[in-house]
């Protein structure tokens, strides 16, 4: 029953693929696409196995499980499945769905528990099973990717040739970080819905003449659904998406509007920070990074001092952020496989940032809706990067949260790189 419900989902989704228009790419064919999100859906099942095989099934099938907890009961009383999926989580347990949620993994964090419901809305026609989901998520993810290298390509002054094409297929589809995390039943998969698809229809927003605000309000869907999935990586894409946004429509002095607004954003978050012990954003950021450094995540730690919860001791934590996030882990032959390759890719990364520097004057020949969308991808990567190395010190956990930087940043190198 799997296998069959996996084929007919994967065969609907790609003939959704081949016949919907939003698909079509420049320089690239409908049919690679649908066989990338075959591969996707297959990297995704190996995913799971490595997952289940190596950690227990970890959060992918934690959130599986308690997905198909809720969503049985649906089946046995429809109004607990309402309560359950569409009503607000946290607080008191409410004493009729007690027996329910004491089987969760949470029931107060709404991270995780978003997770749940929308698994347990699709464990409805999934049967249930992990390779069904897989298929979901990798079509979500598939828009957000296919709605980035979109957006990638209409703000370029020149059609993308077939160079270009690609190089950002390569990035967005196939980019070991990108492939890997963004084809599991994880958040990144819906990060890459949300952010991805978020960019494409702000920029649909910017660019016509009569805005047709409905582009507005998908972006504020995608936000709010980014916002429940991942608060801070919505506190990450906001300020740079109202920058960039801003540029489109004044293009001057595109990297000082781009400087000043972080610096006055970090000031005002500091001034905020002292007018209540609960409006501390430093504060919250030292916990979360409290939690990381104290308990143990596993055998891949990180070193990682304990943060002050204040914007000079956020600013201080920075330089080991950075080296931990584009620098570790080191080669060591006595380490794991997947530690080792976590330094090929990062070798790899390196290598094309020195190729890009060696390549910087090409930057001097964009044109201001190029230097926008370039600056949107190296700060809004760049932030990514530093936010996560300040909180995360495990290893695992650290590369999985900075896959969609990865993407941003080389999407951004590659313009300075390759010039027509």
């Amino acid at each position: 029953m799997e296998i069959f419900l996996l084929l007919l989902y994967a065969g609907l989704f790609a003939f959704i693929i081949s016949r919907c228009h939003f698909f079509k790419l420049t320089g690239l064919n409908k049919c690679w696409i649908v066989l990338l999100f075959g591969l996707k859906i297959g990297v995704g099942i190996v995913y799971g196995y490595l997952h289940l095989t190596y950690y227990r099934g970890g959060d992918t099938y934690a959130y599986l499980d308690c997905g198909h907890i809720i969503g049985q009961t649906f089946w046995t009383n429809p109004l607990h499945f309402i309560r359950l999926v569409f009503g607000k989580n946290g607080g008191q347990m409410p004493e009729h769905l007690s027996h329910i949620i004491k089987q969760l993994g949470t029931w107060v964090d709404t991270k995780t528990y978003i997770m749940y419901r929308i698994n347990a809305l699709l464990s409805l026609i999934s049967g249930g099973f992990y390779n069904v989901h897989l298929v979901f998520f990798n079509f979500f993810a598939l828009i957000g990717l296919v709605a980035t290298y979109k957006t990638h390509s209409f703000l370029q002054d020149k059609r993308l040739d077939l160079f270009q094409s690609i190089f950002c297929s390569i990035i967005l589809f196939l980019w070991p970080s990108t492939i890997f995390w963004g084809s599991g039943l994880h958040k990144e998969a819906l990060n890459w819905w949300c952010i991805g698809g978020s960019c494409y229809h702000l920029y649909q927003f910017a660019q016509l003449k009569q805005r047709k605000y409905r582009h507005l309000l998908i972006v504020l869907i995608y936000w709010t659904l980014l916002g429940l999935i991942r608060p801070h990586m919505l506190l990450l894409l906001f300020p740079v998406s109202f920058i960039w946004l801003l540029n489109q429509w004044q293009p001057h002095f595109i990297l000082i509007k781009y400087l000043i607004f972080y610096m006055f954003g970090l000031f005002a978050l500091h001034i905020i920070s002292q007018l209540h012990p609960q409006l501390n954003f430093f504060a919250r950021l030292a916990y979360t990074q409290y939690v990381f450094v104290v308990y143990e995540w596993g055998d891949s730690d990180l070193p990682l001092p304990l943060m002050e919860p204040t914007l000079w001791g956020f600013i201080k934590t920075l330089p080991t952020a950075f080296y931990n996030t584009l620098c570790q882990p080191m080669w060591n032959k006595e380490a794991s496989i997947f530690l080792n390759l976590v330094v090929l890719e990062n070798l790899l990364l390196w290598s094309v940032g020195v190729v890009a520097l060696w390549r910087w004057k090409n930057y001097f020949q964009f044109s201001p809706k190029e230097r926008n969308w370039f600056w949107f991808c190296l700060f809004f990567a760049f932030s990514i990067l530093l936010f996560s190395g300040a909180i995360a010190a495990n290893i695992g956990a650290l590369v999985r949260y900075k896959s969609i930087a990865l993407s941003f940043l080389l999407l951004g190198w590659g313009m300075v790189i390759y010039r027509k």
